[in-house]
């Protein structure tokens, strides 16, 4: 199953829809030839007077967003209505391939399709608030992944920042994000499924050694990361190595984290290692 990161945002609106009894159509990309912005599968919810998801953007999407508001105008038919789109030819894009969309009236069979796809995503367990997890949450928001964001702290810095408690409303990672403070970080890991990643980056290098620990326990685990240097890993291996720990599972850590080879490499701003981080783990979705 091909996951997306804006069926959350659909399950969400759908949800409401439902709830209020409100008409709204559901456009999904059927099909496409050759050169097309979305894949099949790829879906938009269109109410009244807001839109959720995309099919791709640009003129394709102007032109379906209206035929869906004059199908809720003119009054939903009970069969979906399938329509082909020439990209070049009719809508002057420079893709140049074709896309069928089909137009369908939202019911609760698409909403249980949502749910199940929604259940599917992969969990991020992400241990630490401070300013490189601030960095990187905003970025996870439009990947299909369940974050688990935990701290050990009610407070996150000298200033007495509070640990976030949500994010805004209107943010889709709202949908799937829960946020944990707790004295006992290494229990959300019991929570654990095949394909899920750690991520761990505290304020305390005992705290990371504990959690490093608990997480190689895990060997459902697709990936365990720890921020800090080379000379980090070392030690933690050579501890964690005396507890037991075997070559293989310490070869499990990767540290430091981020993706190799990418221009500033060993930056230390939040936001640089935010962003090699992120792409990192696009690789385990």
């Amino acid at each position: 199953m091909l996951h997306r990161p804006e069926t959350s945002h659909l399950l969400r609106q759908a949800q409401h829809c439902l709830a209020q009894n409100s008409a709204a159509v559901l456009v999904t990309v059927r099909a496409t030839r050759g050169s097309a912005p979305r894949e099949a599968g790829a879906a938009m919810l269109v109410m009244g007077s807001m839109v959720a998801g995309t099919i791709g953007g640009g003129h394709l999407e102007w032109v379906a967003i209206e035929r869906a508001r004059q199908l809720l105008t003119d009054g939903l038919q009970a069969q979906p209505m399938e329509v082909e789109y020439p990209l070049g030819a009719a809508l002057g894009q420079c893709c140049g391939g074709a896309m069928t969309l089909r137009y369908e009236c939202l019911s609760a069979q698409h909403l249980q399709s949502f749910q199940s796809q929604v259940s599917a995503y992969k969990t991020l367990f992400l241990f630490g608030a401070g300013h490189v997890a601030q960095a990187l949450v905003p970025l996870l928001a439009g990947l299909p992944l369940r974050i688990v964001w935990a701290d050990s702290r009610d407070a996150i810095n000298t200033h007495q920042t509070p640990f976030p408690s949500g994010v805004d409303d209107s943010s889709e990672l709202h949908d799937h994000m829960t946020t944990v403070i707790s004295d006992t970080l290494e229990a959300e890991l019991s929570a654990a499924q095949s394909g899920d990643m750690a991520l761990i980056m505290t304020h305390s290098h005992a705290l990371d050694e504990s959690l490093v620990q608990a997480a190689l326990a895990r060997p459902q685990l697709a990936y365990v990361g720890l921020i800090g240097s080379a000379t980090k890993r070392r030690l933690f291996e050579q501890r964690l190595g005396q507890r037991g720990f075997t070559a293989d599972q310490l070869a499990q850590i990767t540290c430091p984290i981020g993706i190799a080879g990418a221009v500033n490499h060993h930056s230390k701003l939040p936001a640089v290692i935010a962003l090699q981080v992120a792409a990192q783990l696009i690789q385990y979705l």
